[in-house]
């Protein structure tokens, strides 16, 4: 039995959709496919700073130069100095510097009464003890620390926060972590965590460990 040619002509048309309709899903397959690898491979390439700039232009002048303990410094240089000016910024709001905020944090560590002898804070301080006293007056004069003889040893005195010392270093102690949070903040909590391992691993190697 012949078909119709107005079957014959349905029956095409219904291919042609049919066909249609999977090129049209082949295709959506495909760039899903492609955009994902392009994607894979985007996330993958490091993103260039500016050591790296430098470290392209040593290499084209002086390849010797452009090494990795270069990198290592220059980055470890740049990070400190990100976190030194966020962290003058809060000291310079209460008219002290990072020393004068050290030896407040070091004394508030030790607990209470929170003192310690002016050679033992020099030792931890990594200061000469001429650096230290400086650093004490100073702070002595803002009524934040306070020297105390010690009854055991009359040639020796005690240097201990006084109240108003231990509100200021834990306030300070407080600022400056939130200063650094937000400086921080764009690094996942992950990624910190591995590059602050990574530090204590490689100045263990250097002889930093305890």
């Amino acid at each position: 039995m012949s078909r119709s040619p107005s079957t014959t002509r349905g029956s095409g048309s219904v291919s042609s959709r049919v066909a249609l309709v999977m090129r049209v899903r082949t295709t959506r397959f495909l760039s899903r496919k492609l955009f994902g690898k392009l994607s894979g491979k985007a996330s993958r390439l490091k993103t260039m700073d500016r050591v790296d700039e430098m470290i392209t232009r040593w290499r084209a002048q002086l390849p010797e130069a452009a090494t990795t303990e270069l990198e290592i410094a220059k980055r470890a240089g740049r990070l400190k100095g990100m976190i030194e000016e966020v962290t003058a910024r809060v000291l310079g709001a209460h008219g002290l510097t990072y020393a004068d905020f050290d030896v407040l944090a070091t004394l508030r560590r030790e607990g209470a009464p929170y003192r310690l002898k002016p050679s033992g804070l020099s030792n931890q301080l990594m200061l000469t003890t001429g650096g230290t006293s400086n650093i004490l007056q100073r702070l002595q004069s803002a009524g934040l620390v306070d020297r105390e003889p010690d009854p055991t040893d009359g040639r020796s005195s005690w240097v201990r926060l006084t109240p108003k010392g231990v509100a200021m270093s834990e306030q300070l102690a407080m600022e400056t972590t939130k200063a650094h949070r937000e400086l921080l903040a764009p690094v996942s909590p992950e990624r910190l965590r591995t590059l602050a391992d990574l530090l204590r691993d490689v100045l263990t190697d250097l002889g930093d460990g305890v």
